[in-house]
């Protein structure tokens, strides 16, 4: 049986709070998961100008979600982007590392077939079937597997301008 950093999270990943959430919700989960303390989607967001009354309109970009990242973790956080498939599944690889942390921001219209962008951490990576464990933040999808190279197909899709991507937190 592989280990992966899911056990972490004590079987308690918190949904976000709004559709407009996920970004900040994820953080959140992660810090609880490195035992950071007890923080939450307004705590994440507390000092920034993002997201008043509770709503990011639009969302929150992988950049924008790195900044808060940083700001509230305290941690080194790297935007991984523009990866090929090897390198993509070389980072879910490493998402069993329990000192490393992955937040993905993938488009749901390529693992669903309809959806927007959207942020959520992954739980680790089974390698015997290719699969990913993503801990998603709506509390209508819960936790669910998928084939590597179909997160990485919508991890790989444009936000606007830029292509979605990882955020590795350590």
């Amino acid at each position: 049986m592989e280990t992966t950093t899911a056990a972490s999270f004590d079987r308690a990943v918190r949904p976000q709070s709004n559709a407009s959430l996920c970004g900040p919700a994820s953080i959140a989960n992660v810090i609880r998961s490195l035992k950071q303390g007890d923080v939450t989607e307004t705590d994440v967001l507390s000092g920034t100008s993002l997201c008043s009354l509770g709503f990011c309109f639009l969302g929150l970009t992988l950049d924008e979600l790195a900044d808060v990242a940083r700001r509230s973790s305290g941690r080194r956080v790297t935007i991984l982007r523009g990866l090929t498939l090897e390198e993509f599944r070389e980072q879910m690889k490493m998402s069993n590392d329990p000192s490393r942390r992955y937040i993905a921001n993938f488009s749901r219209r390529e693992i669903f077939g309809a959806g927007a962008g959207h942020h959520s951490p992954i739980g680790g990576y089974l390698a015997n079937e290719d699969m990913v464990f993503v801990l998603d933040v709506n509390a209508k999808y819960q936790a669910w597997l998928v084939e590597t190279d179909r997160l990485f197909r919508a991890v790989n899709t444009f936000d606007g301008a830029q292509k979605r991507g990882l955020l590795l937190i350590e």
